[in-house]
C-alpha cells in the first residue's frame, strides 16, 4: 500500500501536474500563465463538510515553518514538505492531517519559496494574494533579528490594495482614492476578510525592548517593527499594509533549540529532551498563540463560514480571477460564483441520490402508485433536508432553491379528476399529480410494466373462460356467473395504477363477445327448433305414407273379395 504523503499540492502553476503514482510535480508542455487548483487535492478537501480554518505560513526556506505545522498538529514530523523542488514552480501545499476542534477543522497551507517572490514577479504573487485570501490565520516565520529584508519578503501584502476587490463595484485603492470616508471603508471592508497575522521569530536570543524597558514581542511588533513614522518608502508602504490590511497582529519568538548543531540540524528527529527548555516553552507559548486564534475562515455573507468544499471551488475562482491579466480579485463576485456552483453541484449530488434510490425501488415493479408516491414524497423529504442542512454554513438556502430542488426531484400539481373505482362506481379524485422531475420517469416506468402484468393477468383468465365457453350446453347464464370469478381472480393478481383500465378494457371486450355468444345460441336454437320441425314433419309423412299403404292394401282387398262373389254367382 502507498503511504500517504504528509502534504499535497493544492494550488500550482498550470505548466505543472500532479504525478500521484511519484508524488511529485511534473513539468508538461503548456506555457505558464495562470495558476490551476490540482483536482486529486479538491477530492480530498471537498469531503470536510464542516467549517474550515485555514492557517497559511510563509516565509525563507529551512525556517523552521513545517516544524510549526508539525507541532500545531502534536508531532515533529507531521508535515514535511521536500526542498528539492524549485520554490518558484511549487505554489501551495496543503496537509494531509488537520487539526480537529470542536465545531469546526483547521487546515495547514505551505508555500515555499518567498525568497524568490517580489513585486516585480506579477505570478509568483498572485499565488501570495491568494494564500491571503483563502487563508483565517496567516505567519510569517523568520529568523533571528527582525530586518528589513524581511518587510521587503512581505511587498506582496502591498498588492493587496489593487489585486483585491470586496464588492462588485470597484472601490479606489488607499493609493487613488481622494475620499478619507471611501479610503476608511475599503480598509474595513478588506480587514474583515483577511486573516490574523502572526510573526513568529525563530532563534531569538534578544529581549525585545523599547524606551529601555522590556516590552512583548507584539509590543515590540507594533511600535518598532512596523512603525512607519509617515514614511513613504517602498518599506513604508509595506509597514503600513501589514498595519491596515489585517485583521489583527500579533506575534511570538522561539528561542534557539539548542547550542549543539547536530540537534538544531535534526530537530524533527530528536527526543524532546536533547532541546532547550526555554526552546520547547517557547514553542509551547507559540502554539497556544495560534491556537486561540484559531476559527473558520468566515464567508461574504455575515454569519456564513467556509467548508472544505466552499474552500476548494472559491479557490478555482480566484485563481481564475488573478490569472486574468491585470484583473483584481473580487470577493463578492468569487462568494456569488461559488455558491452558485455549490447549490448546483449539491442539486445534482441530490438528483444522483434520488435517481439511485428510485432506480432500486423499480425493481419491484409493478407496484401500488400510492406507495410509489409515498416513497417518492419520503425521498424528497430527506433530499431537502440534507440540501438545507449541508449548506447551512453559507446560510444562503432559500424558498427559490427548494423549489428548484422540489420540481427536479418531483414536479407536483394540483389536480381533480373524475374516475371509476374498481366497483365501476364513478368518483372524483382531488390532490396532486406528477407531471415533470425525475419521479416522473418512474410513474411512466410502473405504469407501463403495470400495464404489461396486468394484460397478461387479464389475457390468460379470459382465454381460460373461451374454452369454457366453447364446450357443449354452455349458455349464457353460466358466462355471466363466470365473468364474475373472473373479475374477483382477476383482482387478486392485478397490481399498479393499470389494473382497473385493463379491467375495463376486458369488460368493454366481455360485453362485445356475450352479445355475440347470446347471438351465436340463439341461431343454434333457432336451428335445433326447425330441425325438431323438420324431423315432426317426416314422421307426419311417413305416417301418411303408412295409413295410405294401408288403405289401398284395404282397397285391393275389398277389390278382391268383390271379383270372387261376382265369379260365384256366375
Amino acid at each position: 500500500t502507498a503511504s500517504v504523503p504528509s502534504s499535497l499540492p493544492f494550488i500550482i502553476p498550470n505548466n505543472f501536474d500532479w504525478d500521484e503514482e511519484k508524488l511529485c510535480l511534473v513539468e508538461n508542455k503548456e506555457q505558464r500563465n495562470r495558476l490551476k487548483v490540482v483536482p486529486q487535492t479538491i477530492n480530498v478537501i471537498s469531503k470536510i463538510t464542516e467549517p474550515v480554518g485555514v492557517i497559511s505560513i510563509v516565509g525563507p526556506a529551512r525556517t523552521g515553518k513545517s516544524y510549526i505545522l508539525s507541532r500545531l498538529l502534536n508531532s515533529k514530523n507531521a508535515f514535511e514538505l521536500g526542498h528539492t523542488m524549485d520554490a518558484c514552480t511549487m505554489g501551495i501545499w496543503i496537509g494531509t492531517k488537520a487539526i480537529r476542534t470542536k465545531g469546526h477543522v483547521v487546515l495547514l497551507i505551505d508555500t515555499e519559496g518567498i525568497d524568490h517572490w517580489s513585486a516585480n514577479e506579477s505570478e509568483d504573487n498572485r499565488i501570495f494574494i491568494l494564500t491571503v485570501l483563502i487563508s483565517s490565520i496567516l505567519a510569517y516565520n523568520s529568523k533571528g533579528v527582525p530586518a528589513l529584508k524581511d518587510i521587503e519578503r512581505m511587498e506582496f501584502i502591498t498588492k493587496i490594495a489593487t489585486s483585491i476587490q470586496i464588492k462588485k463595484m470597484p472601490i479606489k485603492s488607499s493609493e487613488d482614492s481622494d475620499n478619507e470616508d471611501e479610503e476608511e471603508n475599503f480598509q474595513n471592508d478588506v480587514r474583515r476578510f483577511m486573516p490574523d497575522f502572526i510573526w513568529v521569530l525563530r532563534d531569538a536570543v534578544l529581549m525585545p525592548v523599547l524606551n529601555n524597558k522590556p516590552v512583548t514581542f507584539k509590543e515590540y511588533l507594533l511600535k518598532k517593527i512596523l512603525a512607519t513614522k509617515n514614511s513613504f518608502s517602498k518599506e513604508g508602504t509595506t509597514k503600513r499594509a501589514i498595519v491596515q490590511f489585517f485583521r489583527s497582529l500579533d506575534g511570538c519568538t522561539v528561542a534557539p533549540p539548542s547550542d549543539k548543531p547536530y540537534v538544531c540540524q535534526n530537530i524533527d528527529k530528536v527526543d524532546d529532551s536533547e532541546l532547550s527548555p526555554e526552546f520547547l516553552k517557547n514553542m509551547d507559548g507559540c502554539i497556544q498563540l495560534f491556537k486561540s486564534k484559531m476559527g473558520p475562515k468566515i464567508g461574504f455573507e455575515k454569519g456564513t463560514f467556509f467548508t472544505g468544499t466552499l474552500l476548494v471551488h472559491i479557490a478555482q475562482v480566484y485563481a481564475e480571477q488573478l490569472s486574468q491579466p491585470d484583473s483584481p480579485a473580487n470577493v463578492e463576485t468569487a462568494w456569488e460564483a461559488t455558491i452558485k456552483n455549490i447549490k448546483n453541484l449539491k442539486i445534482n449530488e441530490l438528483v444522483n441520490f434520488y435517481t439511485e434510490k428510485l432506480t432500486e425501488y423499480s425493481q419491484c415493479f409493478p407496484v401500488n402508485e400510492k406507495d410509489l408516491m409515498d416513497y417518492g414524497n419520503e425521498l424528497l423529504t430527506s433530499c431537502i433536508e440534507k440540501f438545507q442542512v449541508d449548506l447551512k454554513h453559507y446560510q444562503i438556502v432559500d424558498s427559490a432553491d427548494l423549489k428548484i430542488l422540489r420540481d427536479t426531484l418531483s414536479n407536483f400539481e394540483d389536480k381533480s379528476l373524475k374516475t371509476k373505482n374498481a366497483d365501476g362506481v364513478e368518483v372524483v379524485l382531488s390532490g396532486k399529480t406528477v407531471n415533470g422531475g425525475v419521479l416522473f420517469k418512474f410513474v411512466k416506468e410502473n405504469l407501463e410494466k403495470s400495464t404489461m402484468k396486468c394484460e397478461e393477468i387479464a389475457e390468460k383468465l379470459y382465454n381460460d373462460l373461451l374454452q369454457k365457453i366453447m364446450a357443449e350446453g354452455y349458455d349464457f347464464e353460466q358466462l355471466q356467473e363466470d365473468f364474475v370469478n373472473f373479475k374477483d381472480q382477476y383482482y387478486a393478481q392485478a397490481v399498479g395504477p393499470a389494473s382497473y383500465d385493463v379491467y375495463k378494457k376486458k369488460l368493454s371486450r366481455f360485453e362485445s363477445d356475450s352479445i355475440q355468444f347470446e347471438k351465436i345460441k340463439g341461431y343454434k336454437k333457432k336451428v335445433a327448433n326447425e330441425m325438431r320441425k323438420n324431423e315432426e314433419s317426416a314422421a307426419s309423412l311417413e305416417k301418411l305414407k303408412s295409413e295410405i299403404n294401408l288403405m289401398s292394401a284395404e282397397h285391393n282387398h275389398q277389390m278382391a273379395n268383390q271379383r270372387e262373389e261376382m265369379e260365384r254367382a256366375i
